[in-house]
C-alpha cells in the first residue's frame, strides 16, 4: 500500500476503491444521542446517553481516553464482523487485510481532527498489544508501521508480566509503558475492535499513568452483537438504511472540525 503520492491524494484513491469493494457491508459509526453512546458510538438502552461501561466506568476515571472514534460498525454474524476476525485469523483473509488497512489509513489521515478537538497536537502514536502477550507483531501494528505518513514517534506499550484482571476489565496495571513519555504528550492510540472498551481504555490509562497528557483512541471498528436488544432495534432503522461514506470524519460523525 506504500505510495509516493501525498497523503490526501492517496486517501482520495483509497476511498472509491474501498466503497467499490466493501461499501455494501460497511457502515460508518453514528454519533447521535440518544441513539448511540456519546463516548464510543455503541448502541444504548432507551433513555441512556451512554452505554453502561462508558457511563459507569470510563467516564468517571481521569485516566480514561480523552476522546474515542471508530471508523465502522462490525456486527456479529454479518460480513463486517467476519471481516474483523478474518483479517487477523489463521490463515489471514488477505481481502479483509486490505479493507482493514484502507480503513485504518483513512482514519490516520484524520489525526489533525483529533488534535483540533483535543486542543493539542498529536505527538506520538501507540497500538494496543494482545493480552496475554503473543509472539510476533500484531497485523494491526504491521499495517500502522507501513503508513509512510505517520512519522510521529511510537510509544511502546507492553503487557504486564502478570495480569491483575481479565483483559476485558478496566485495569491499567495490565500494561506497562517502558518508553519515556515527554511532558505534554498527546497519543493517538490505535486498536482494531472496541467490544467493551476495557482492553483499549486500560492501555490509555497506562499511557496516562506513564505521563501522557492526552490520549485519543482510534478504533477500526465498534463491535455490535446482533442479538443485543438495543442493537436489534438499531440495525434495521439506522444501519441497514445508511450508506457508507469514506468522507465522514470518525471523530465527529459528520464533516471534519
Amino acid at each position: 500500500m506504500s505510495s509516493p503520492l501525498p497523503e490526501p491524494e492517496l486517501v482520495a484513491q483509497l476511498a472509491p476503491s474501498l466503497v467499490d469493494t466493501a461499501g455494501g457491508f460497511l457502515r460508518n459509526t453514528l454519533r447521535s444521542s440518544p441513539l448511540t453512546c456519546t463516548t464510543c458510538d455503541g448502541t444504548v438502552r432507551t433513555g441512556w446517553s451512554t452505554c453502561y461501561k462508558c457511563g459507569h466506568i470510563y467516564n468517571d476515571s481521569p485516566l480514561a481516553a480523552d476522546q474515542v472514534a471508530s471508523m465502522i460498525y462490525a456486527v456479529s454474524q454479518r460480513q463486517s464482523g467476519y471481516m474483523m476476525r478474518g483479517y487477523k485469523g489463521s490463515p489471514r483473509v488477505q481481502e479483509h487485510v486490505r479493507i482493514v488497512g484502507s480503513l485504518l489509513w483513512i482514519g490516520i489521515s484524520h489525526r489533525g481532527c483529533a488534535a483540533k478537538l483535543a486542543h493539542a497536537p498529536v505527538t506520538h502514536w501507540a497500538s494496543v498489544p494482545s493480552l496475554p502477550a503473543k509472539s510476533g507483531s500484531h497485523v494491526l501494528r504491521q499495517l500502522i508501521e507501513r503508513n509512510p505518513y505517520l512519522t510521529l514517534p511510537q510509544l511502546e506499550v507492553k503487557p504486564a508480566q502478570r495480569l491483575l484482571a481479565s483483559p476485558r476489565e478496566f485495569e491499567p496495571a495490565n500494561f506497562t509503558v517502558p518508553s519515556f513519555v515527554p511532558h505534554g504528550t498527546h497519543v493517538l492510540l490505535m486498536e482494531d475492535t472496541w467490544v467493551g472498551g476495557g482492553h483499549v481504555q486500560s492501555t490509555a490509562a497506562a499511557l496516562k499513568l506513564a505521563g501522557a497528557a492526552k490520549v485519543s483512541i482510534l478504533n477500526v471498528a465498534r463491535w455490535l452483537e446482533a442479538d443485543d436488544e438495543a442493537t436489534a432495534a438499531f440495525i434495521p432503522e439506522h444501519f441497514d438504511r445508511r450508506e457508507y461514506s469514506p468522507d465522514r470524519c470518525p471523530w465527529t460523525g459528520r464533516s471534519c472540525p
